[in-house]
């Protein structure tokens, strides 16, 4: 009886399985395209590491790392990945993850540890197409970020998503790479 009821236990504070929408690829330009989902952590005090690719009739992208916090939705993509055709029934595939509980003796309230740690304000956000390339208009996403926590962060990585609705459209990092489908 105490195995089964360990058993039980274990199974009942186990981490739910990351959720992912359905995975967007969007053409990027010649034999280009971007592919773009969300994913949601619902758990309150696990967070996760994992590696995965992208999956498609086109072929499959290199592994990538990636990690979510607890309670966070975020984007997860690839750029500029070439395929020639179309590309259809692309799919996000999780490689491997790695669960890790929040530590309760070091931070017993995870939603303030977190709230004063991730404070950054976004303003003055302007889209633009006034760039001509080969007589093709460009997008351009421009916005500032201000860190107003008392924490430093090394190279924080920001990513856009333009929406048409509820619909991904278009997508760039901050290094300028992504695209817009029209």
């Amino acid at each position: 009886v105490g195995q089964t009821d360990l058993r039980a236990y274990t199974r009942a504070r186990a981490a739910a399985p990351l959720e992912a929408e359905p995975v967007r690829a969007i053409a990027a330009g010649a034999d280009r395209f971007d592919f773009v989902t969300l994913i949601n952590n619902a758990n309150a005090d696990w967070f996760a590491s994992f590696t995965y690719h992208f999956s498609s009739s086109a072929g499959e992208t290199p592994v990538q790392e990636g990690f979510i916090l607890p309670g966070e939705k975020k984007p997860v993509l690839h750029l500029s990945f070439e395929a020639t055709g179309a590309v259809r029934d692309a799919t996000l595939v999780f490689d491997d993850i790695h669960w890790q509980r929040m530590d309760k003796k070091a931070v017993p309230d995870y939603a303030t540890f977190a709230a004063e740690r991730l404070r950054f304000d976004i303003t003055d956000v302007q889209y633009s197409t006034e760039i001509a390339v080969n007589a093709a208009r460009l997008g351009r996403v421009e916005f500032l970020v201000a860190n107003t926590s008392a924490f430093s962060y090394w190279e924080p990585v920001f990513v856009a998503l333009l929406k048409r609705g509820d619909a991904i459209v278009g997508v760039a990092n901050q290094n300028g790479m992504g695209a817009i489908e029209h």
